[in-house]
């Protein structure tokens, strides 16, 4: 045991990584929900060419809120590809798009592991030092 002590300085910056850990592992959990999202968006999707058309289902409106439809055409959907803009796409093509979504999703899910893994080894190398000075 050292007779040294935590300077300022190393208090400070296990603090800040501190909490960058903690965004970090904020922003991976929304990349999760956004991953469960694509997935569950994905499988019904599949689901879809299932479906019978002229099929009653309830379409949603809003959170929480539906309106009874038929369901006109099961191979098609429209896809908002932002700016205010909805195409019309395949159920394979639809597929595709939220596939390559998910694979940049799970991209940066991956990297802010990494970064989280080394903010983490940071971490300890500074709890670590700060243990053995007291």
């Amino acid at each position: 045991m050292g007779n040294s002590q935590v300077t300022p300085a190393e208090l400070e910056q296990f603090q800040l990584l501190n909490e960058q850990a903690e965004q970090l592992n904020q922003y991976k959990e929304m990349l999760s929900q956004q991953l469960s999202e694509i997935e569950l968006s994905i499988s019904s999707l599949n689901e879809i060419n299932n479906i019978p058309e002229n099929a009653g289902m309830l379409a949603p409106v809003a959170n929480g809120i539906f309106i009874n439809a038929s369901l006109k055409d099961n191979s098609k959907v429209m896809v908002n590809v932002g700016a205010n803009t909805v195409v019309e796409k395949s159920i394979p093509e639809a597929i595709k798009l939220l596939e390559n979504e998910k694979k940049g999703l799970a991209e940066r899910l991956n990297e802010a592991e990494t970064v989280l893994s080394q903010l983490n080894s940071q971490l300890s190398t500074i709890y670590g030092e700060a243990e053995n000075n007291v």
